[in-house]
C-alpha cells in the first residue's frame, strides 16, 4: 500500500513499505516511475526533473532515474551521455 506524500508540477512521490517512488504523471506508471529510499533523495530528483538540472554528484543509478522519470528528449540525452562517460 503507497500513499502520495508529496507532488509537485507532474511528479508525484509516494510512500511505500520499502522507500518511495516518483512517478511523472504524464507517463504511463510502468515507464515513468523509480524507485528510491529516502524522502530528501526523491525531492532531489523531481526537482532536478523539473529544471533539467545534472549534477557531477549524481550516482549512475540517479541518472538512470532521472532518464526514467523526465519526457524531455534533449534532457534524456544529456543524462544518456553523462551516463555513457
Amino acid at each position: 500500500m503507497s500513499r502520495k506524500i508529496f507532488q509537485r508540477k507532474e511528479y508525484s512521490i509516494y510512500r511505500c513499505d520499502y522507500g518511495y517512488v516518483i512517478h511523472n504523471t504524464n507517463k504511463e506508471f510502468e515507464n515513468g516511475h523509480t524507485h528510491v529510499n529516502n524522502f530528501y533523495k526523491a525531492k532531489i530528483l523531481v526537482i532536478m526533473a523539473i529544471k533539467r538540472e545534472i549534477d557531477d554528484k549524481l550516482s549512475k543509478r540517479d541518472i538512470q532515474s532521472l532518464i526514467r522519470l523526465t519526457n524531455d528528449n534533449r534532457y534524456r540525452n544529456k543524462l544518456i551521455n553523462k551516463l555513457e562517460k
